[in-house]
């Protein structure tokens, strides 16, 4: 009987246990992804969830973009979501009974904000920053950054070859674009045409465009718009994650890399490593090897972010990029009459049959440090104050042939430092800021070559602020900027004997815009732009003289230059109904004292070689108009149609002749073809690229040293897919550019004058998201 009650008695006692047990582990956790912008559901992210101890587990959502998990207990979980063309998102919870968890992914390629759900207010003229998605960085971004923004209409590229590249965004170009580096000013931009941004693309997450009126928190005279490259992460898993990235180009044989590795932590914060690299040789036209035209890259970086406190978040982020770039040989020429046969030669001087990785004579070679730090105080949930502090070091040398056999003492050394402070309120509906910026240049005088940009000190001193007004029922975005510049220079007259002045300069200038919805609704919307901007000219305008050893060209700044004045005008439309999505962005820039670098058709020989002189030069009265395109339709899966078009006219109208260097019209059609799944392989993505740009006919004989090449049309194609693993997702590519090997030249590449592009390239990489 004893025993009996004994075993009863202890029934009692399990059973409860073992129910609550039972029941603390019956619950169930559903994920519902979607497309952030258009709010479509996403079929085959790869989910995994984790406790960190010994549960994990995996799986592929639905075509509702649903994935769900069962019979999990309490506790805490970290999730990862993967999907093609999207960055991989982490994040954790804590699980207390059935839960659904709602997830927008950054997917689509033409931001919908019109159908996009959101607490924050859209600001009239949000439309003009364009997003690059995840995708499109993911295949282009071994290149050059500006390379990677050329899928946005507007944008072109102004090149040096095929490794140097300046964007140029609705035929404006250099000063009057806006790099901006993890939310920091990109210095060294001043410097020249051949002088692209110091940044490596492999580790930018996020990359976007502002076209038509700038944001007035941007340096001033950024009439042409900026381009952002930023860094992302997640900080609340505190697993270890990461993304390694490799891949090989044939044309160049080259090969790049990226690691990224982050970890959150409590106490200390979050923090990210990144590390990158990238190498190629030779490159190869159709018919010949581009001799000396090789580049080593090599970066890295660290991004440590904490939570001070409930109110005080900081970000601090530390960047190095070091990069060797090889020069055509083929265009550095001995003396004027060679020079001038090298104009009119199918095969560029010095041309070799053989490919070769070695980066010789002439070259550069540059260093820059970033150093950034962003400290958010948040006073109410509704506004905060943000100070930035920063510093970049930039050290660029150049070398040359030199005849009395120093070859390794650089032709060109110059070290920039660059100081900036930032302080600004911020709300909702506001923001109001204080910038103070401090450049020092300095030329190494050891080269014994005359500097072709002198030593200079300038303060740069700004107050901004931007807001959101309704008048009479209709709302309007505004922005106010002043500047003060003050310039101290030191150039050298060329004189005998040669004489050192100091030179004082001070500017002042000012932005004001003004965006308003014209119309909105669910699936259109007009919005109209307008700006006036006050630029003053650059040190490089206004002083560089001697040879831009990148571009092989003379360049004479001109000190008698004056401020840039700038009317800015744009109308962006947007249409959105199922599957079809069209925007065209029609604009007009009326300039007084333009400035514009151009070839003056003059060849001069020196001492280096003979090289073909630009001058800047300064225009009464410009204009310049045109009109972007941007079209997309799905007419059934799974096929998907985008069509692109940039049109632009560019004139002198006090001389009623056409403006030099400005890019020519273009369009791109793409044919996307998303297979289903196919066994284990998810995601398939098939692109076939046409890219047509026109021949530029607006140019007179005497603007350019040879007439524009003629058009060109290439023909690209790539295929992508997915092979999930247990717990990460690998993703493979495989491309080709300039499918057909057409022989072709650009006529915004520096090096038209001497060789032709790029010919066959194809491409591989892998991704390991883990």
């Amino acid at each position: 009987m004893k025993s009996s009650l004994s075993r009863f008695t202890l029934l009692l006692i399990v059973l409860p246990i073992w129910t609550a047990a039972q029941s603390a582990c019956a619950h169930s956790l559903t994920l519902l992804i979607q497309d952030a912008g258009s709010k479509r559901p996403l079929k085959d992210a790869f989910v995994t969830i984790s406790d960190g101890r010994n549960l994990s587990r995996s799986s592929l959502t639905s075509k509702e973009g649903r994935a769900e998990f069962r019979l999990l207990c309490n506790g805490q979980y970290h999730y990862t979501i993967l999907h093609a063309g999207c960055q991989p998102v982490m994040g954790s919870l804590q699980l207390k009974g059935d839960t659904i968890l709602i997830v927008g992914l950054q997917h689509s390629v033409i931001e919908l904000p019109e159908v996009s759900i959101t607490e924050k207010k859209i600001a009239p003229g949000s439309a003009s920053q364009k997003h690059l998605s995840a995708a499109q960085i993911e295949r282009l971004q071994f290149k050059p950054l500006a390379d990677v923004v050329t899928s946005i209409p507007g944008v072109s590229v102004l090149r040096t070859g095929g490794q140097i590249a300046k964007p140029i965004i609705r035929g404006m170009n250099a000063q009057r674009i806006a790099v901006l580096n993890h939310g920091m000013p990109q210095a060294g931009q001043q410097w020249g045409n051949d002088h692209a941004p110091e940044v490596s693309t492999l580790v930018y997450d996020s990359i976007a465009v502002i076209r038509g009126i700038a944001a007035v928190e941007l340096p001033a005279g950024q009439m042409g718009g900026a381009m952002l490259a930023d860094k992302k992460a997640s900080f609340i898993d505190q697993h270890l994650h990461g993304r390694l990235q490799s891949g090989i180009f044939t044309n160049g044989r080259g090969a790049w890399g990226h690691l990224k590795l982050e970890k959150g932590n409590t106490n200390a914060g979050g923090i990210r490593a990144d590390v990158a690299y990238k190498t190629a040789g030779d490159l190869h036209t159709p018919d010949y090897y581009l001799r000396n035209t090789g580049v080593h890259e090599f970066s890295y970086g660290l991004l440590w972010r904490k939570n001070i406190s409930s109110r005080i978040d900081n970000i601090f982020n530390y960047n190095y990029y070091r990069t060797t770039l090889g020069i055509l040989r083929g265009a550095h020429i001995g003396n004027v009459s060679d020079l001038q046969e090298a104009l009119s030669r199918p095969i560029p001087f010095f041309t070799e049959d053989q490919f070769s990785s070695r980066i010789d004579l002439p070259r550069q070679e540059v260093t820059h440090h970033t150093i950034n730090n962003l400290t958010n105080v948040f006073i109410s949930p509704q506004s905060s104050l943000r100070i930035r502090v920063g510093f970049q070091h930039n050290d660029r040398k150049e070398f040359d042939f030199r005849r009395s056999g120093e070859n390794d003492r650089p032709a060109l050394s110059l070290i920039q430092n660059d100081f900036y402070t930032e302080i600004s309120y911020r709300s909702d509906l506001q923001k109001t800021g204080v910038q103070f910026r401090v450049t020092d240049n300095t030329n190494n005088p050891e080269t014994g070559i005359l500097p072709l940009i002198p030593d200079f000190l300038s303060y740069r001193v700004a107050i901004f602020h931007s807001g959101i007004k309704r008048i009479l029922n209709q709302e309007y975005t505004y922005g106010l900027r002043y500047e003060l510049i003050r310039l101290q220079a030191f150039p050298i007259e060329r004189s005998v004997p040669l004489v050192v002045r100091e030179e004082f300069r001070t500017f002042q200038t000012y932005t004001v815009n003004l965006a308003t919805n014209i119309f909105r609704d669910a699936r259109k919307a007009i919005t109209y732009e307008g700006q006036l901007t006050l630029r003053a000219p650059d040190v490089n305008e206004l002083y560089s003289f001697g040879l831009h050893q990148g571009v092989a060209g003379i360049e004479e700044g001109n000190r008698t230059l004056r401020n840039e004045f700038g009317i800015q005008q744009h109308v962006n439309t947007l249409y959105h109904k199922g599957s079809l999505t069209i925007q065209a962005d029609a604009y007009a820039y009326l300039f007084r004292n333009f400035i514009n670098l151009e070839p003056t058709g003059e060849l001069r020989s020196t001492i280096r070689g003979a090289f073909p002189i630009f001058k800047y030069n300064q225009h009464d009265l410009a204009l310049l108009t045109g009109l972007d395109v941007n079209a997309e339709i799905g007419p059934f899966e799974p096929f998907t149609l985008e069509a692109k078009g940039s049109f632009l006219y560019a004139q002198n109208l006090s001389t009623s002749q056409p403006l030099a260097w400005m890019p020519a019209n273009r369009a791109q059609t793409s044919l996307i073809i998303a297979f289903p799944e196919l066994n284990k392989i998810k995601n398939i993505d098939w692109r076939i690229t046409g890219l047509f740009v026109a021949r530029q006919r607006r140019v007179l004989p005497e603007q350019d040293f040879m007439p524009p090449p003629a058009g060109y049309t290439l023909l690209n194609s790539s295929i992508s897919f997915t092979l999930p693993a247990q717990k990460s997702l690998f993703r493979f590519s495989i491309g080709v550019e300039n499918l057909l090997n057409q022989k072709y030249r650009d006529y915004l590449n520096r090096w038209k004058y001497f060789a032709d592009e790029m010919g066959r390239n194809l491409v591989f990489s892998v991704a390991w998201n883990f």
